[in-house]
């Protein structure tokens, strides 16, 4: 066999030692992913050049990872493609419907601009300042949403007049955030839009999970939140916590809950190594972190992706990082029914991309080593 063939067959046996080993030692089932496929989808363009992909029925918006300056939205069923906005910089995109999207504008470093298609050039939080004070940082604070920041950490909108935005001290998460770990300091605020466009303060949020790693500094220990819009609750996590904080619809803690895989392995990540692009890019390749958390509504599942870097073979002769992906499923109360492998030479899960509709999840193909090129898609349906 040539060195790739050794490869591949080393690769192959990987993964079925794992599933192995996770199988005869799991707590719930972990499953290989194609168990779940269900139908084939292929797009007319590559899936890569899509970004901030939000799914509506059968409408997909998105920006061109390209040009990010348009908003563009596709149909799924006839391949359509039509530029809904135009603007200096797309960074977020936050559907309701068809007709009300929202979307955050980033015409400069540093200066954020949320914006409705409906009213596209009014910016909602650009005297806010006159309307909302932080409980602790009063008027020192910024209301950020990027989605450069992290997919956990965007706008999310409850519906066309009230949503939830990140409200912080300007580069907290850059510099240290055990500022907000020691002083229990809210970093959400849940707002609404007033008749005039001005914001007004519904609530400030934001607890970490309990026993959270003071020492983790992976993600910069960023507080990760999102909203369940059917049962109308709040939860907020991290990259590195088995257990997320279930809240009210206000934001008020109701309980710490499990919802992690059996595969997470705690590995912290010191302050003196987060800004060091080296060390982080390390912890990446060789520590399992989590990410996203979704809602099925569909089903009444939730789900959540955690990272899963394959060991590295350093007696290889082509050295690569591979990274595979754990989906853990959970009923609507949180009890966990099973973990779900995505082979990373074979998929890229995006977990920033909610792509859910009654079809089922929408996860993207690699067809080659760099998916670059990539056009098909797969649906997978959890139940």
């Amino acid at each position: 066999m040539n060195p790739e063939q050794i490869v591949m067959m080393k690769r192959f046996i990987y993964i079925l030692l794992l599933c192995l080993l996770i199988s005869c030692e799991s707590k719930v089932p972990v499953i290989e992913s194609d168990k779940f496929r269900c139908d084939n989808y292929k797009f007319p363009f590559s899936t890569f050049e899509m970004l901030n992909c939000n799914i509506h029925n059968d409408e997909i918006f998105y920006t061109n990872r390209y040009d990010k300056r348009l908003l563009l939205q596709y149909n799924i069923h006839n391949s359509f493609i039509d530029t809904i906005i135009k603007d200096n910089e797309i960074v977020d995109i936050c559907v309701l419907n068809d007709t009300c999207v929202f979307y955050t504008d980033y015409p400069s470093f540093g200066d954020y601009k949320i914006k409705n298609i409906n009213n596209k050039y009014y910016n909602y939080f650009e005297k806010i300042y006159e309307t909302v004070s932080h409980p602790y940082w009063k008027y020192d604070y910024k209301c950020i949403s990027v989605a450069r920041s992290g997919p956990d950490f965007s706008l999310t909108m409850i519906d066309e007049n009230s949503g939830i935005i990140q409200c912080v001290k300007y580069y907290i998460f850059g510099k240290d955030y055990s500022e907000i770990l020691k002083n229990n300091i809210p970093v959400y605020l849940r707002f609404e839009i007033a008749a005039d466009s001005s914001i007004i303060p519904v609530s400030f949020f934001g607890e970490y999970p309990k026993n959270h790693p003071e020492d983790n500094y992976a993600d910069c220990g960023r507080l990760g939140v999102f909203y369940n819009h059917k049962s109308k609750n709040i939860i907020t996590y991290t990259a590195v916590d088995d257990y997320v904080v279930l809240c009210d619809s206000m934001g008020n803690k109701i309980q710490d809950v499990y919802f992690g895989s059996q595969l997470y392995k705690y590995s912290p990540f010191s302050i003196d190594k987060k800004n060091k692009m080296a060390e982080s890019i390390n912890h990446y390749y060789s520590a399992t972190l989590y990410s996203y958390i979704g809602f099925d509504e569909y089903r009444n599942i939730y789900y959540r992706w955690m990272s899963l870097p394959r060991e590295r073979d350093e007696n290889s002769m082509i050295k690569e990082d591979v990274v595979d992906y754990i989906l853990v499923v959970a009923d609507e109360k949180f009890n966990i029914k099973y973990e779900v492998f995505f082979d990373g030479d074979k998929y890229h899960p995006i977990p920033a991309d909610d792509l859910i509709n009654e079809k089922g999840l929408l996860i993207y193909e690699k067809e080659n080593k760099e998916w670059k090129g990539s056009h098909t898609a797969a649906w997978f349906v959890f139940e």
